[in-house]
């Protein structure tokens, strides 16, 4: 028992010699002060990256070596005291510029779409050899090739005329417009906002009747194609001097915005008929009437009415000077 004790006490001295010589030699504080990862994300495909891991560490400690991680696959490693310090792994597709690459930063080159993910930077510290991981999400985005395409559609809620069975290709109030935006392929798909005389509709608007938005996969290429529709019926309210112009625009993050075409439609003027003595017609604009071009079968329009007035008034004004001059002793 008594050999059993001494073993013991024996140690718990060495244990307690080796606690003093590393507090001595500042072993047991050696811990970074921080470290950091950061790099720019979301990115676009095929764009350089530069990725940095800064850290600080205390006076008794130094940086042993820098890996950088994709998942659980290693990319780059920098070894400070070996030459050259510098190893890249290979990776599909990931091009590493070692040149530009160092123990804070990782350069790499036309980002494919497989890195995105969780990248990892790893620091190990000597004389303590303590390891720490800082690890953060890059989002790689594949943006579309082409503007987003608009097309719009008006249904007149009146119905056609009943003698020709043309319905009119202006616009009228209580018409219904039908816009519908297409943007990508994309990974991920776009965000698409409608724009209605230069005012976004993707919010509470006078005149909404219903909005769908839809996105379909490929499903070999996973890239996203988002579809949105609007509907709109129409007021006076939706005119900017007689026209209505519609537009979507498409944007993904900060690395695409792009608009669509615009389409412009005219307001349509109802008219009503006056008798054919006036060869002309009355058009109803919205906020009252006004007179305008005809459009009956008479080729005189509502001008020719105050031509006649003109015309009679001076002939009366003639006859009454002559009559004045013949009576003037």
């Amino acid at each position: 028992m008594d050999h059993l004790v001494s073993k013991l006490t024996y140690v718990h001295l060495a244990l307690w010699i080796a606690v003093v010589v590393s507090e001595s030699l500042g072993l047991s504080s050696v811990q970074p002060q921080n470290v950091d990862l950061y790099f720019p994300t979301p990115i676009a495909e095929g764009d350089d990256l530069t990725m940095n891991c800064r850290f600080k560490v205390d006076q008794n400690s130094s940086i042993y070596q820098v890996k950088w991680y994709k998942g659980n696959r290693e990319i780059f490693r920098y070894t400070q005291k070996e030459s050259p310090p510098k190893k890249s792994f290979p990776l599909s597709h990931v091009i590493v510029d070692e040149k530009q690459s160092d123990m804070n930063k990782l350069v790499l080159r036309k980002v494919p779409l497989a890195l995105r993910g969780v990248i990892s930077c790893e620091v190990s510290f000597e004389p303590s050899f303590q390891t720490i991981i800082k690890t953060s999400q890059l989002l790689v985005v594949s943006k579309p090739k082409t503007r987003p395409s608009l097309t719009v559609e008006f249904y007149p809620l009146n119905k056609p005329n009943s003698k020709t069975g043309v319905e009119t290709v202006m616009v009228k109030k209580d018409d219904v417009l039908t816009a519908n935006c297409t943007a990508g392929p994309s990974i991920p798909s776009p965000n698409i906002t409608f724009f209605i005389n230069g005012e976004n509709y993707n919010s509470i608007k006078l005149g909404v009747l219903e909005r769908k938005q839809e996105v379909t996969v490929d499903p070999v290429n996973k890239t996203e194609i988002r579809w949105a529709s609007l509907r709109l019926q129409i007021s006076y309210a939706h005119f900017v001097a007689h026209k209505i112009r519609v537009r979507c625009e498409a944007t993904l993050f900060n690395l695409y915005n792009e608009t669509s075409d615009q389409y412009e439609a005219e307001r349509f003027r109802e008219t009503v008929m006056l008798p054919s003595s006036y060869g002309g017609v009355y058009g109803k604009n919205g906020a009252g009437w006004s007179m305008g071009c005809g459009g009956g079968k008479s080729p005189v329009i509502f001008g020719r009415l105050v031509w006649s007035i003109a015309i009679v008034g001076a002939v009366q004004l003639v006859l009454l000077l002559t009559t004045l001059s013949n009576t003037t002793p």
